[in-house]
């Protein structure tokens, strides 16, 4: 599809809309969900899109994506030409776009995509051609009197260079366009425009409208996912984890590969997913979203069932924090029997983990499945960025898991450190007794094991773990910093996990490790290094600073029996 079809799309959208402006309802549309088809993989509704297009492109986030030079990284890094074509395409359509009155009109105040899976024998086409054929554009004009009088001007123009057929279907009036050896079908129906390149489709989502085939409105997976984050209002997104599935399983059917076991297995453990839905609302300075995602117990796996039968609780390790934390987060599902297939036998595991556990459970004088029965269900993992003074810059890390059988436990870890031979030394800082690597060459290398209570507390940093002991008199719990922050999303409720990020701080870490990891790469091979430089400083490199723009964030999340929930919030920069 060339550059210019999607401008002429929406001219000749404008077009026909004066034909069929009698038919055009005064009222508020139908909801567009009405008009797309049940087995619909992929749906999106955006209100008001060009206020949202030009809100980003203002944004700082938006800039430095717009700064990006796809044709210069792909020339600078020995690609060719043709390699970025798409995105070149799409980069000017949006820009096109972003100024366009026209397209402003035809879709002021909502536009919606959905995307279905053909039912047909799999045919092998291009990403393009599959996203051409197998999509519906949905949208609800502006204003009808300036739609009316601007579609008579611009018909009026083009009405002899722009050859239009029209068929009847039912009660309707299907509109086709030749353009450039590419065919649009466009129907209004109901005030909502729908278009697309493929007649077939267009047909189907008229037959939705007039209830002779299921639309995704009806969908009881659909409607429940929606009416779980309708308090996010700007946006919605809807997934079918089922259909997609579903697809998929066609497609690898339909193919032979090397991994399709693997891929066939992976499918499986999706199972029991029906449906995915995603909101999101901006006030001022502050985004909120929530994200629902609907499952059927009886269908999902042993382990998922386990894992989403935990019942919400409260976060008692709130505190095991510092005023320097650029990741935090607690869950109350953690459970190592997971791991037990990969570990310790099987056709999972490999010989070299057998070898390891066998060392270790011979050294503790403890199974390793005994020795996690000793641990509790709640852990936290804390993050701080290192000290850039450091020879090499490593984020600073604090693991923190509950111990039911704490004296059983520390007894087994103490006893495996002694066996291994490994130089350690013993200190107590306040309440708490740990053990360090004495030959640690700097901060962020001190491997470091700590018993506290009915904690158990791993880390790389001494320093770091001691301003963690030192917040918990008087410092802010993260509920608290979430609240100061104004992006609480409800952390001081019953949940199953709460993480709290400085988006800044992590964003500038990975800078860093990204930087480091260059370096090495360059030690290897100059060439290669060259190319990586170019990828992490022209592209990598501005979205992370771009992503800057996103402050702090907080989230929380919590299993009913038929969905699992994620509240979040977010500041961002004006």
């Amino acid at each position: 599809m060339k550059t210019n079809t999607v401008v002429y799309f929406l001219l000749l959208l404008l077009v026909v809309s004066y034909i069929v402006v009698a038919k055009i309802d005064t009222g508020d549309p139908v909801d567009m969900a009405e008009l797309v088809p049940a087995e619909a993989l992929f749906y999106i509704e955006q209100r008001a899109p060009f206020a949202a297009l030009r809100s980003y492109d203002r944004s700082m986030l938006g800039k430095k994506v717009s700064s990006i030079d796809i044709e210069g990284v792909i020339a600078k890094t020995g690609g060719a030409a043709s390699d970025g074509r798409f995105l070149v395409a799409a980069k000017k359509m949006y820009q096109k776009a972003l100024t366009s009155d026209l397209a402003e009109l035809l879709a002021g105040r909502k536009l919606g995509f959905a995307m279905i899976p053909p039912t047909g024998k799999i045919v092998e086409s291009t990403l393009e051609d599959f996203v051409k054929n197998n999509t519906l554009f949905l949208s609800w004009p502006r204003q009808n009197a300036g739609f009316i009088e601007f579609a008579g001007k611009i018909y009026g123009q083009a009405n002899d260079s722009l050859p239009i057929t029209v068929s009847q279907y039912g009660n309707h009036h299907i509109q086709r366009f030749d353009l450039q050896g590419e065919q649009l079908a466009f129907v209004s129906a109901g005030g909502t425009f729908v278009a697309s390149f493929n007649e077939r489709l267009l047909r189907r989502s008229i037959d939705c409208y007039d209830k002779d085939r299921l639309s995704l409105r009806k969908l009881e997976t659909f409607n429940l996912v929606k009416r779980a984050v309708r308090r996010k209002g700007d946006r919605f997104v809807y997934l079918s984890v089922d259909s997609l599935r579903c697809w998929l399983e066609r497609v690898t059917d339909s193919h032979e590969f090397s991994w399709k076991p693997v891929v066939t297995k992976e499918l499986e453990t999706t199972r029991g997913f029906l449906s995915v839905g995603y909101g999101v609302k901006s006030s001022g300075h502050v985004v909120s979203d929530m994200l629902a995602v609907h499952y059927d117990i009886n269908q999902v796996n042993d382990i998922t069932r386990n894992h989403l039968q935990k019942a919400p609780g409260k976060n008692s390790l709130s505190s095991f924090t510092t005023r320097q934390t650029a990741a935090y987060y607690w869950s109350n599902t953690v459970d190592f029997y997971y791991l037990l297939p990969y570990l310790t036998g099987g056709k999972n595991s490999s010989f070299q983990t057998r070898t390891i556990v066998s060392r270790i459970e011979k050294r503790s004088g403890v199974a390793l499945d005994q020795m996690f029965s000793y641990l509790g269900n709640e852990a936290v993992v804390v993050v701080e960025p290192g000290n850039s003074d450091d020879f090499i810059t490593i984020p600073l890390c604090t693991l923190v898991l509950d111990m039911k059988e704490p004296q059983k436990l520390t007894s087994a870890v103490k006893k495996m450190v002694s066996a291994t031979g490994i130089p350690v030394i013993e200190r107590r800082y306040g309440p708490l007794q740990y053990m360090v690597w004495r030959d640690a060459p700097q901060n962020g290398l001190q491997l470091l094991c700590g018993f506290w209570g009915n904690r158990l507390i791993l880390g790389n940093s001494v320093g770091y773990l001691k301003r963690i002991i030192d917040h918990q008199q008087g410092g802010k719990t993260i509920p608290q910093m979430a609240m100061q922050n104004g992006i609480d999303p409800g952390t001081r409720k019953a949940s199953n996990s709460i993480t709290y990020y400085d988006n800044v701080k992590i964003m500038s870490m990975t800078q860093r490790l990204l930087s480091i990891m260059a370096a090495f790469v360059g030690i290897e091979d100059r060439e290669l290094s060259t190319k990586v430089k170019v990828v992490i400083d022209d592209v990598v490199n501005p979205l992370l600073e771009g992503g800057k723009m996103y402050r702090k964030s907080s989230s929380r999340s919590y299993f009913t029996p038929h969905l699992v929930m994620i509240e979040s919030k977010k500041t961002k920069r004006q």
